[in-house]
């Protein structure tokens, strides 16, 4: 661990290079001001501001003078915005049902999205009003303690089971940075997901 020194052999050993240094930075700026058209460099020149807001650090109380000092002299950092995926296919399991005798307003479908960053991502949608049949079903069959408790992974609960309002809700999840938290991620390189389902 590098030892720290003290302050007054600091002083000791840079005094004459310090004070070399800041006569020469009060003569730049004395040809600066005694220049034509001073107030106009002050004014509109970003360099002059660089140069002030230097100074002010130097004779602040900040510690890490130099690296405050390199930082207003820095250009300013422009963040590139994120680019979020968008969607590319969209598979969804209630739509290869051939009967289309199933309620939209109650029933659960598998749903494939594959992503234009590349990666595939699956879950499985239940309708509100599908929980409550379920656990009706369960509590008849005796399953899950007779529907004491129902437990699916990757589950999205949504109002209806139609094309437009699932990919609403992927869009909001993909706006909001939820998708990758409540889908599963699978290989794209995987065929497609065939479900051997039979609806309720």
């Amino acid at each position: 661990m590098p030892r720290i020194q003290d302050a007054k052999t600091a002083l000791d050993r840079c005094f004459l290079d310090l004070r070399g240094k800041i006569i020469e930075i009060a003569a730049h700026l004395d040809r600066i001001e005694g220049g034509r058209n001073a107030d106009d460099i002050y004014i509109g020149d970003r360099r002059m501001h660089q140069v002030g807001r230097a100074i002010f650090l130097l004779d602040s109380d900040y510690l890490n003078k130099a690296e405050r000092c390199q930082m207003a002299f820095s250009l300013p950092y422009k963040r590139k915005p994120i680019t979020k995926p968008s969607i590319v296919r969209l598979w969804t399991e209630f739509e290869q049902w051939v009967d289309h005798s199933w309620d939209p307003l109650d029933e659960f479908s598998n749903v494939v999205v594959d992503l234009s960053d590349g990666t595939r991502w699956v879950a499985t949608f239940f309708t509100y009003a599908n929980i409550a049949t379920l656990r009706k079903k369960l509590k008849a069959d005796g399953e899950h303690l007779s529907g004491k408790y129902f437990c699916a992974t990757d589950m999205i609960l949504i109002d209806e089971l139609s094309r437009e309002s699932v990919t609403q809700v992927i869009e909001d999840m993909i706006r909001t940075d939820d998708l990758k938290t409540f889908f599963e991620e699978v290989s794209p390189d995987c065929e497609d997901i065939d479900y051997e389902r039979t609806h309720l």
